[in-house]
């Protein structure tokens, strides 16, 4: 999913459509369900939009993809708490590194090294004894735990992403 010509939006010729995926976490007995909608959402009465950052061909950069979902982020809570992180990180750099992009099809949230390092030390501040010394999963993956994950949790918070206009997107505590 992507703006691209090759975007299955694009080929369909679909201006508007919607997704939702589940949370892996289902209620004992129930089954996740995700939706997708081509055209109008008749759910969308309560949704609130954020516009979709473009890129002019002169501001195209080897690390920045112009295709891609972007939108301007504008920082990071975790349990309630704002981190100190400069709404600039999160906008791209003369080489294209510091776009924010939604991809719902990864479980992985990348974020640049500043943003990265920040919440990675509030991270250490609240849970810092459970997390699993030297180890990296996938290559990619610094903070993993040892312990019980709902009260790991539930002693880090939810986080938030904030963007532009008030939206924010919201991981609760338990899905993390």
């Amino acid at each position: 999913m992507n703006i691209g010509r090759l975007s299955f939006a694009s080929q369909a010729r679909i201006s508007k459509f919607s997704y939702c995926v589940p949370a892996r976490l289902a209620r004992p007995g129930s089954v996740p369900t995700g939706s997708f909608y081509l055209g109008n959402n008749p759910n969308s009465g309560g949704f609130r939009y954020v516009d979709l950052l473009s890129f002019r061909q002169s501001q195209r950069m080897p690390n920045l993809d112009p295709l891609a979902y972007s939108v301007a982020m504008q920082g990071i809570r975790i349990g309630g708490k704002r981190l100190i992180i400069p709404p600039s990180v999160f906008r791209p750099d003369a080489s294209g590194s510091g776009q924010t992009m939604i991809d719902s099809g990864s479980d992985f949230t990348y974020l640049v090294e500043e943003a990265y390092d920040k919440v990675r030390e509030e991270v250490v501040r609240l849970v810092g004894p459970k997390l699993k010394k030297g180890y990296v999963y996938g290559g990619v993956s610094d903070m993993c735990f040892d312990g019980n994950t709902i009260e790991i949790g539930r002693q880090i918070g939810d986080m938030v992403f904030e963007l532009v206009r008030g939206w924010r997107l919201w991981w609760p505590k338990s899905g993390f």
